[in-house]
């Protein structure tokens, strides 16, 4: 066989490798799409389900041309929408109460109260924890008690310090007040004196004008001063 001819054979078999991958690789198309249609499928239904239930009409979209903001009209179902969010908040409520029971039950079945719970260190609660022969997900429920009951310990601390310094303020304002009014009135009744003494410097003035009385030197100057500021 010359070598023209061994070339020919060699080129021949690549070819036909290329040719079964590239047959052979179209084959993961279908079996993606058989996975996803599925998973398509079921999503579809549960979305359209969850539409019915919360609106009974279909909502309307308006696209306004100044902006690509879209304002949706549900047709007056505010209403349920509330109804479903307040459910909903109830589900939540009572399914934390519940765990939150089921939590201290386990701390207490452990001679973990919740007052060891906030007072112990970390270090010393991880081995109590960790003799105590709890599960993993017992211990991260512990842990997040703990958690909790520090951040309601932090909130209780901030509503009482807050409700210390409103009394404190409204304490203040009111010694505040009460000055302004005494005040007031001391300045209201020394307005009133001075003009009670204005009005007999006046007579006394208009009196000696009259009966030709000549007056001292400095009480003739501060008449000739009152003269020119008015």
């Amino acid at each position: 066989m010359t070598k023209r001819n061994k070339r020919r054979k060699v080129g021949k078999n690549e070819s036909s490798v290329h040719k079964r991958r590239r047959t052979a690789t179209p084959l993961k198309t279908p079996l993606k799409t058989s996975l996803k249609t599925p998973l398509k499928a079921s999503l579809k239904t549960s979305l359209k389900a969850s539409l019915k239930k919360t609106s009974a009409k279909p909502a309307k979209r308006v696209i306004s041309d100044d902006s690509d903001d879209c304002d949706i009209d549900l047709d007056g179902s505010d209403s349920e929408l509330v109804a479903i969010a307040a459910s909903v908040d109830t589900y939540l409520d009572d399914t934390l109460d519940s765990m939150d029971s089921q939590t201290q039950a386990v701390t207490q079945r452990h001679g973990l109260t919740d007052d060891l719970l906030v007072t112990l260190s970390v270090r010393e609660l991880n081995r109590r924890l960790k003799m105590s022969g709890l599960s993993r997900q017992e211990v991260i429920k512990m842990k997040q008690r703990r958690r909790t009951l520090k951040n309601r310990g932090y909130a209780a601390q901030c509503r009482n310090k807050r409700l210390e310094q409103k009394g404190d303020l409204e304490t203040d304002k009111v010694e505040v007040v009460t000055n302004i009014r005494q005040l007031s009135e001391a300045n209201n009744k020394i307005r009133e004196e001075v003009t009670d003494l204005r009005h007999k410097f006046d007579a006394i003035i208009e009196f000696a004008a009259n009966n030709g009385i000549e007056l001292p030197q400095d009480l003739q100057e501060f008449v000739d001063c009152e003269h020119i500021m008015q």
